[in-house]
């Protein structure tokens, strides 16, 4: 009786299992239903975003920039019209990781989470994840960006060819006293600096050098010509979480945005931006080829007197500002064109420790 009771009790789950879809890839569109702080007056508010990254191989986790709030816990979440089928529940709305907020949300794709209730072998062959359309512009991004790591620092880095690679100067402050590597797509190889802009100097750049043969398996990002506009979609890459212990797979976690505002000296978006994005690429598609191109490094988020992150309002370096230098100097090997990426105009100085300009009329 105890044992039919127990069956009966499961019974729904094993409903469910059955009526669930297995989790969506990177890149692809979640719909999140919830109501925000238990509210009714946000009952079944609707929220979209993309899947920024996976954990696990089934997977276990999914990490969406779907904007939720506290109260989203438990809400069902769906694939893209027009199919829209339930994948999995809001697991984690907000926290806080290494004393930032998380600006993303996590999801645990239910055929995980029902399997292993249910205690139910998973498929043979598993179903694989389904993909986004645009997996060419996922592939283009990974083949670019990659981890940099100086002692217990870390950020991200876009591969410019040659062995070259352009990150934050704050990411390798410490490069004299610690070793300084590179990780991307399996490989694991030792850098060393080329160039470095002074501390808390605008513009918060640096140019790495490392075994070119080592990264003969990525392909070098296409630096755009052409400055961002405000309002344009955008995305942002770079390394917030990732297992040190297995870095095989790495992969950046991708988040998607718009440019908010342009100035000649930064672009400002409103991607989701967390520690380890520092030094990571901000892409344009251009259409209709789906080509990515960069139009910024990113540099920093806002942070409050207080210490409180937003990580939907972040900055970057537009790539007009270094791109004919950096060139030149692989092509010439000519430090003076590195040296002129410095700027010391106070305009520019004063805009990036986020102080308003002060005429001197």
């Amino acid at each position: 009786m105890i044992l039919k009771e127990g069956v009966e009790t499961l019974r729904p789950l094993s409903s469910l299992l059955d009526a669930v879809r297995p989790p969506t890839g990177r890149g692809s569109t979640l719909e999140v239903h919830s109501t925000p702080f238990g509210c009714e007056v946000f009952l079944n508010a609707v929220t979209r975003g993309s899947v920024c990254g996976v954990v696990g191989n089934r997977p276990s986790l999914l990490l969406t920039d779907a904007a939720t709030a506290l109260g989203s816990e438990g809400g069902p979440v769906f694939t893209e019209e027009p199919n829209k089928e339930l994948i999995g529940i809001v697991v984690c709305s907000v926290s806080w990781c290494r004393g930032e907020w998380v600006g993303l949300t996590l999801v645990a794709p239910l055929i995980s989470v029902l399997s292993a209730k249910l205690r139910v072998a998973p498929e043979k062959p598993s179903r694989p994840l389904s993909t986004h359309p645009l997996q060419e512009v996922l592939t283009q991004v990974d083949e670019c960006t990659v981890l940099v790591r100086c002692g217990n620092a870390w950020g991200a880095g876009v591969y410019l060819g040659a062995g070259y690679i352009v990150t934050c100067a704050h990411v390798v402050k410490s490069y004299l006293s610690n070793k300084l590597s590179i990780y991307c797509r399996g490989i694991n190889e030792t850098a060393i600096v080329r160039y470095k802009t002074p501390d808390k100097k605008a513009y918060d750049l640096a140019l790495l050098f490392t075994n070119p043969q080592r990264l003969d398996h990525m392909q070098p990002a296409k630096l755009s010509n052409i400055p961002a506009e405000k309002g344009e979609s955008v995305l942002a890459a770079g390394f917030p979480y990732y297992n040190e212990y297995d870095l095989t797979n790495l992969m950046p976690t991708i988040t998607s945005g718009h440019v908010n505002t342009v100035s000649p000296s930064m672009i400002q978006t409103s991607c989701c931006v967390q520690s380890g994005f520092s030094g990571g690429p901000i892409f344009r598609i251009t259409r209709p080829k789906n080509v990515v191109e960069v139009i910024g490094i990113i540099a920093i988020n806002v942070t409050s007197d207080g210490g409180a992150c937003f990580p939907y309002i972040n900055m970057a370096v537009p790539v007009t500002v270094f791109s004919s230098l950096l060139a030149q100097y692989i092509l010439e090997k000519d430090e003076t064109k590195l040296k002129a990426i410095e700027n010391n105009k106070e305009m520019i100085q004063s805009q990036w420790r986020l102080m308003p300009y002060r005429s001197k009329i």
